[in-house]
């Protein structure tokens, strides 16, 4: 690997004019080559304009049958624009499509600055984000590329792919004492990315009660009350609204209307609908963000603690085969086979 030779790429992709995206190809594919990736493994939307959700480069390396896309690039010939981290993060939002369950790098290039974003389980690691400068990191750009994104750390990572393919022979087999850090840094990351998840989901839910507040402000105006909803009556097969004196009502058609819609949003999310309903409608209560990070927190770590006592009664053999560990994402996709009511029902 040639620091000299790598200096003079990036020193011809500083070169580039605004537009000229495409320019910035032959000499993105040449860094990566220095390397060592082969030049088909080095991929663009362009060699690969057949196929759909391709990015504006990826290492895809082939390894047995299967290809793996590891590494994506997306550039940009406007200087400097991958120095604000807002603007990348929204770029990134765009482009996250592209990303497969072994991508673990996602380079952003522009003609002043790499910005190099580690991936894990499709989930992008900000706060591990490295920001280069291509005149004055040259050197440092080019040891971390070569630590850390060189087809030999590729090949370190051959067992964790063998899992992914349904390999369990390496499961349970190491010893606490040696991987300790590493266990213990393993379970706060894979906890964030369940917390940042129960979040997302949350956030989500939360804009759609917006839409259920309104219609149960208009409907507690007509009948004087904030308890309008029996949600067996209301929301079974009877549909019984008896109990709110209907007759009373000079457009009725319009109130079922809306009843109508608070039964579809109870019935997407009922214990969502119920709780919000309960602690927050009743008590004339607003959600909060903090709210949602509270509950964030608690339901992942409902979910952590049972995902983690799963694990042990498998490792333990209590179950008669292994559920969450038995053979990486290709029998996962099996799971739903083995339960009749969902994969879920597992960890409730």
């Amino acid at each position: 690997m040639s620091f000299r030779k790598f200096k003079e790429i990036i020193e011809e992709i500083a070169s580039i004019f605004p537009g000229q995206e495409r320019s910035m190809y032959p000499p993105l594919k040449e860094s990566l080559k220095v390397l060592g990736f082969r030049a088909q493994e080095i991929k663009t939307d362009v060699s690969l304009a057949k196929k759909k959700g391709i990015p504006d480069l990826a290492v895809v390396i082939k390894e047995g049958s299967l290809d793996y896309r590891w590494i994506i690039v997306e550039d940009k010939a406007q200087k400097g624009i991958f120095r604000d981290p807002e603007k990348t993060k929204k770029i990134f939002e765009e482009k996250k499509h592209y990303l497969f369950i072994e991508t673990e790098w996602f380079i952003f290039v522009d003609p002043q600055c790499w910005r190099i974003l580690p991936i894990f389980a499709y989930q992008p690691l900000w706060d591990a984000t490295r920001v280069f400068d291509i005149t004055k990191d040259a050197r440092e750009l080019f040891s971390f590329l070569k630590i850390n994104l060189s087809p030999e750390k590729f090949k370190e990572k051959k067992q964790f792919r063998k899992f992914l393919e349904g390999d369990i022979s390496n499961i349970g087999i190491r010893s606490l004492d040696s991987y300790r850090e590493d266990f213990f840094e393993t379970l706060g990351r894979s906890f964030s990315l369940l917390y940042e998840e129960c979040r997302r989901v949350l956030i989500d839910l939360a804009e759609n009660w917006k839409k259920d507040q309104e219609i149960l402000k208009d409907l507690s105006d007509i009948f004087g009350t904030r308890e309008i909803l029996k949600f067996e009556p209301v929301f079974g097969p009877a549909k019984d609204f008896t109990f709110l004196q209907k007759g009373r009502i000079p457009d009725w058609e319009k109130v079922e209307t809306n009843f109508d819609k608070l039964r579809r949003s109870y019935v997407n999310n009922p214990i969502f609908f119920k709780f919000v309903y309960k602690e927050f409608w009743i008590q004339d209560k607003e959600i909060k963000e903090e709210d949602i990070r509270k509950l964030a927190f608690q339901t992942s770590l409902i979910l952590f603690a049972r995902i983690l006592t799963i694990r042990f009664l498998e490792d333990y053999s209590f179950f008669g085969k292994r559920f969450f560990s038995n053979g990486g994402i290709k029998a996962f996709e099996e799971l739903k086979k083995q339960f009749e009511t969902g994969f879920g029902d597992l960890i409730r």
